[in-house]
C-alpha cells in the first residue's frame, strides 16, 4: 500500500468514527473523508453501489464530503 493511500484511509476513519455524531449503515464505499452529522440523533442508511468520493479528483486528498440530517425520517 502506498503512503497516499494509507493516508487517505486514515483520513477516512478519523471523519466516520471520531469527528460524525451518528453511525451508519449501508454497503457502500467511502474513498474520501466524509463527515456524518444529526441535529437529532438518527441513523444514516445508503443504499448498496454508492461511492463517496472519487479518485482522481482536484482536492482528493485535501478535501471532504459533508451529509447533515436535519429532519427526521420514516
Amino acid at each position: 500500500m502506498k503512503i497516499s493511500q494509507l493516508y487517505q484511509k486514515i483520513r477516512v476513519m478519523y471523519y466516520q468514527y471520531i469527528l460524525s455524531n451518528t453511525r451508519i449503515q449501508g454497503d457502500f464505499e467511502i474513498l474520501s473523508p466524509t463527515l456524518f452529522y444529526t441535529l437529532k440523533g438518527g441513523q444514516i442508511c445508503i443504499e448498496n453501489e454508492v461511492y463517496l468520493g472519487y479518485f482522481p479528483s482536484l482536492y482528493f486528498y485535501s478535501g471532504s464530503n459533508h451529509i447533515d440530517v436535519r429532519g427526521g425520517g420514516w
